[in-house]
């Protein structure tokens, strides 16, 4: 287990009015020196566009309904990794999300937790646009501040990707009965690795990268399922809204066989009524984990 943190960059994570503009990145204006003094930082230089590769993954693959569950090309519908960790994760620590909940007031938490997701799965999507190289798109909806800066926070680390098998890619296991959606399948530093971002409020603590790594392990083994391809490692990038980040890395494989007990822990609720829909869907339910004590 690897924890690196990133040079301190002050001021990225400073609330401030309007709209930002378009990164240097996306196609914006470079930074022009100041006249009259001291010359502006150098704008960050832009990296040579992404290697993308073939997936290798033979055939259709499942769908997603707008309520997170997914459909395989055979019709058959599964639940989600988020769904499964989220369904058995400890007594104590749903005990703990419960009382944040009651604390602050439930209309509160729900409001606080769907802020939280909008903003990781904008964030999510402004790092898919970057590695595809292509221009987001805020005709709809503007990307928060927050979400922008989370992917500044992102950008370096980023830029170790490269041999992309897929962004964003949907995957599934007849044999597990199981399916999720992977933020980045490539080569991080050359080490072909299962890819996660992460936004939360404050650094993290290695230990609480422990499902990260669970869910992690569940999406190497149904891309290799689908591909033949094995992925030996793990890595989560985490920033956080105290300007700071974090990159963990483990081996998927230490946490294979503890995924399937957990997915064993989900089959045997469900099969007996034990569980109860969770009030958020599966990007939200993510959120609220993180905001307990």
């Amino acid at each position: 287990m690897i924890l690196e943190r990133a040079p301190e960059r002050g001021g990225r994570m400073q609330p401030s009015g309007g709209r930002i503009p378009i990164p240097e990145q996306y196609g914006g204006p470079a930074a022009v020196p100041e006249t009259g003094g001291a010359s502006a930082p150098q704008a960050r230089q832009r990296r040579p566009p992404f290697r993308h590769i073939p997936s290798m993954i033979g055939g259709p693959v499942a769908s997603m309904t707008p309520e997170h569950r997914y459909v395989t090309p055979e019709g058959q519908t599964y639940g989600s990794v988020t769904t499964v960790l989220g369904g058995t994760k400890p007594e104590e620590d749903a005990m703990h999300l419960e009382e944040w909940r009651r604390s602050v007031g439930y209309a509160v938490a729900d409001y606080i937790t769907r802020e939280a997701a909008t903003v990781g799965t904008q964030a999510h999507l402004l790092n898919e646009y970057y590695l595809r190289g292509m221009t987001p798109d805020e005709s709809d909806e503007p990307f928060r501040l927050m979400a922008r800066a989370h992917h500044e926070n992102f950008l370096p680390h980023l830029d170790r990707i490269d041999n992309i098998r897929g962004t964003e890619l949907v995957l599934h296991s007849d044999r597990l009965r199981l399916a999720g959606t992977s933020d980045c399948i490539g080569e991080y530093d050359g080490v072909p690795s299962i890819i996660d971002y992460k936004t939360k409020r404050a650094p993290q603590e290695p230990e609480r990268m422990h499902d990260y790594y669970l869910q992690a392990a569940a999406y190497a083994m149904m891309y290799e399922g689908l591909s033949g391809i094995a992925v030996e490692q793990a890595v989560i990038m985490v920033s956080s809204e105290k300007d700071t980040m974090q990159v963990f890395t483990a081996r998927t494989r230490d946490f294979m066989d503890e995924f399937l007990e957990r997915l064993d822990m989900w089959y045997g609720r469900i099969g007996t009524g034990g569980f109860a829909r969770p009030f958020l869907d599966d990007v939200q339910l993510a959120a609220a984990w993180d905001f307990r004590p």
